[in-house]
């Protein structure tokens, strides 16, 4: 066969191809009719006997729809197969001849013919029982989905379920009556609950050391005077100077000032901020007498009792081994008064008081 479709006889000569007319209809032919359409020119090559059961087999594929759809896929591949350009390389090397071919394509339709009719048939025959399967199958589907479930332990209810969990017998076991795996608690979970237990010991263990705030007075000293030695303790601690630090300092404010946050007759501006008396010292104020002059800080920093002693304690630290100098020796070292032994009999006063504001 050429691609201009025409037929070979046995001598090799081309004759021209007979084309059926064309379908004036606008629909799309049929499987059976492009069949007989496209095997129409070849006929004038054919017996009565061969072209009578080619046209008995279009016209039972034609009859059965199932068939012609067959028939219709049929022509299409046969189509697409014609268009590959390896199509001619094959046909030259089978030397396929116009009778053979016809056989081959009425065999083939044939064989699709009784193959689509027979299952046509045992479809009819068999539709009630393929019913009856299809209930049955379901039927085993779904107790293969029980005795699957009843394999397992069934798992307790959770919240925000819609009911008990009940057993596959029906009975009305409730699921937690079988064993449940104990499932473990993520290490992130045990972890902070850990790190809530150390910080609740840690607030208690701080509850319990917490100071009242109007400490109990010691060794004689007023209210006001245990709250401002609280105040240089609690600065000495902050800066972690320890009891000695603590106690140099309080020593030092109980011969400054008594402990007593003290005013300046001399400066007019201290006794605008809370004060605990007046002094007349040149313009010394404050818990530790000192002088904004000097470098100290400004007038409202050292009226404020916090600010004072930590001012003192920070120069102090500068002092080299004041750890283990003598109490008089540090306080004068810091403080250059004009009677530097005066400190030393504030020692045992203030050891028993920053001893009781430290327990």
């Amino acid at each position: 066969m050429r691609d201009d479709h025409t037929l070979e006889p046995e001598n090799g000569a081309a004759t021209p191809a007979d084309r059926s007319p064309e379908t004036t209809s606008t629909e799309r032919p049929t499987g059976a009719r492009r069949l007989q359409e496209r095997l129409v020119f070849r006929t004038s090559q054919m017996s009565n006997t061969t072209r009578n059961r080619l046209n008995r087999t279009a016209d039972s594929i034609k009859a059965n729809p199932y068939a012609e759809r067959a028939a219709g896929m049929w022509t299409a591949s046969r189509d697409r197969m014609t268009a590959m350009p390896a199509y001619d390389k094959m046909r030259s090397v089978l030397g396929e001849r116009g009778p053979a071919r016809i056989a081959i394509a009425g065999g083939m339709l044939a064989a699709v013919g009784v193959a689509t009719a027979g299952g046509v048939a045992a479809a009819t025959q068999n539709h009630t029982d393929d019913t009856r399967s299809t209930t049955a199958a379901v039927a085993a589907v779904e107790s293969a989905k029980k005795a699957e479930i009843s394999q397992f332990p069934t798992a307790p209810p959770t919240s925000g379920g819609h009911g008990e969990e009940r057993g596959h017998g029906g009975g009305g076991s409730k699921g937690a009556d079988k064993p449940t795996p104990s499932v473990e608690r993520p290490k992130a979970e045990h972890k902070a609950e850990k790190r809530a237990e150390q910080k609740a010991a840690k607030k208690a263990d701080s509850a319990k050391s917490v100071r009242p705030v109007q400490p109990k007075p010691v060794m004689g000293l007023s209210q006001t005077q245990m709250n401002n030695a609280l105040q240089i303790v609690k600065a000495a601690e902050k800066r972690g100077m320890g009891e000695r630090g603590a106690v140099i300092a309080v020593a030092t404010a109980m011969q400054e000032s008594q402990l007593l946050n003290l005013a300046s007759t001399a400066v007019p501006e201290s006794e605008n901020y809370h004060h605990e008396g007046s002094g007349s010292d040149h313009d010394s104020v404050g818990l530790f007498q000192q002088r904004s002059t000097s470098g100290w800080g400004a007038v409202k920093d050292l009226m404020t009792p916090s600010y004072s002693a930590g001012a003192f304690l920070d120069a102090l630290e500068q002092v080299p081994n004041w750890k283990n100098m003598p109490l008089s020796a540090a306080a004068q070292t810091v403080q250059v008064s004009a009677f530097p032994d005066a400190y030393a009999q504030h020692e045992y006063r203030a050891t028993a008081v920053v001893d009781a504001l430290m327990q």
